[in-house]
């Protein structure tokens, strides 16, 4: 049988999740989250506050994936089969946001926390160009009391928006690169971490990381690039004394492919 080519959607958007491993073990769920079908359409969340006394407290949050046909007419004259699916483009857009995070009896604080990301369908390399959205942003940092700046370049992932485009990238002294394989880079869209004013007497700022004695680590920016895809998470909790929880927050994620592949 012959496969009509069609697009196959994805896209998916987490406010946040994780658990709490110790003094209790409690399992953090999302309270807004959202995911396409194949087809795309449209998916939103909307989650109001939960609270995990003292461990972690967070505020209302949102999530909303979309994906369509950028040109409508075009894809009505599909439906008629006056135009194959494979010559139309394609358009995904994932965003989280998450508000009023406390974590460790409110040691770590942070207003706001907002993530998206753009695709289009693939071009003719396979690649499909996607970009972090301009409204991504962390702000509101404070780790006891101390108030810490997270600068982003999304310059950087607003231009660069394929694979080979971002490897060339990391390749500059600039570009900060986790870790690299064939058609896999882990890096950060995190710019820079310093502190606003007075810095703290014990903590330590390690590229987009933040390690405090006795509280644990903070991962700010990371993302994940693919040749067909990009997985972005904006903050991630790894703390481990007194407690141990692991958080991943406004996790978002979006690619596409052509069905069957060629």
């Amino acid at each position: 049988m012959d496969l009509a080519p069609r697009f196959v959607f994805h896209g998916h958007a987490c406010a946040y999740s994780g658990r709490l491993y110790r003094p209790e073990d409690i399992v953090i769920p999302s309270p807004a989250s959202s995911a396409l079908s194949v087809t795309g359409g449209r998916a939103d969340a909307v989650g109001k506050r939960q609270r995990f006394a003292p461990y972690l407290s967070v505020g209302s949050s949102a999530t909303s994936a979309n994906g369509q046909f950028t040109d409508r007419k075009q894809a009505v004259a599909m439906t008629h089969g006056r135009v194959r699916e494979d010559a139309l483009l394609t358009s995904t857009v994932v965003s989280a946001e998450v508000s009023e995070i406390a974590a460790d009896s409110k040691r770590l604080l942070v207003s706001s926390i907002k993530a998206g990301l753009i695709a289009a369908s693939p071009r003719k390399s396979g690649e499909p160009p996607i970009r972090v959205a301009k409204q991504t942003s962390i702000r509101g940092v404070s780790i006891d009391g101390f108030e810490l700046s997270v600068v982003l370049d999304l310059k950087r992932f607003e231009e660069a928006d394929t694979f080979d485009a971002l490897a060339r990238t990391a390749d500059k002294a600039s570009g900060v690169l986790f870790e690299r394989h064939e058609s896999l880079l882990h890096t950060t869209i995190v710019r820079q971490l310093k502190w606003t004013k007075k810095p703290h007497p014990t903590a330590k700022i390690e590229g987009h990381c933040l390690y405090v004695p006795d509280f644990g680590r903070v991962f700010f920016g990371e993302i994940t690039v693919e040749r067909t895809a990009r997985r972005l998470t904006m903050m991630r909790l790894h703390l481990g004394s007194p407690i141990s929880i692991r958080v991943g927050f406004a996790d978002v994620g979006a690619n596409g492919s052509w069905y069957p592949p060629t």
